[in-house]
């Protein structure tokens, strides 16, 4: 109970009793990329199930994207309209890469592609391939590592894709 004093006269004011309330953890569920855009324009590289999600790992290391288990040969596009900013082929642990740089500082990677079909400079369009599901770097099993960054910083993908 919390007590209120004002001039002489005092006043019992009540607080609500706090309730605990248990969030029961989300179940995983298949995950598969929607086929239009989303409200921020943007749109899943591919389908698959969500391996990896966003933030804090087990292994105490932070994942800055998402990574989708997929196909092995299975077209990866371009999340959105934008430039090819940057294409590699040996990056440590992400092994074949591709960096795509969009309006308002935002720019997607795509990291473990088996194949590359875009270079460096090229305009690409929202859903156009820039490489196919693999295994490169320092993965076991195909998948994509996808992230977005705004102004450096990594976004959570769920929050900009619906």
């Amino acid at each position: 109970m919390l007590v209120c004093q004002t001039g002489v006269s005092s006043t019992n004011i009540a607080q609500p009793t706090p309730t605990k309330t248990s969030v029961p953890a989300a179940p995983r569920k298949r995950f598969v990329a929607p086929s239009l855009a989303g409200s921020s324009g943007f749109t899943w590289p591919v389908q698959g199930e969500i391996i990896t999600e966003f933030g804090p790992s087990q292994r105490g290391v932070h994942n800055d994207g998402v990574n989708i288990a997929a196909s092995e040969g299975a077209s990866v596009g371009a999340a959105a309209k934008g430039r090819v900013a940057f294409v590699g082929t040996n990056i440590k642990s992400f092994g074949k890469l591709v960096l795509v740089k969009h309006d308002a500082g935002i720019i997607t990677a795509y990291a473990h592609l088996g194949d590359i079909s875009v270079k460096e400079g090229e305009i690409v369009t929202a859903g156009q391939s820039i490489g196919t599901i693999g295994k490169s770097g320092r993965v076991d099993s195909p998948q994509l590592h996808f992230e977005i960054r705004k102004s450096r910083q990594p976004v959570d993908p769920r929050s900009l894709i619906s």
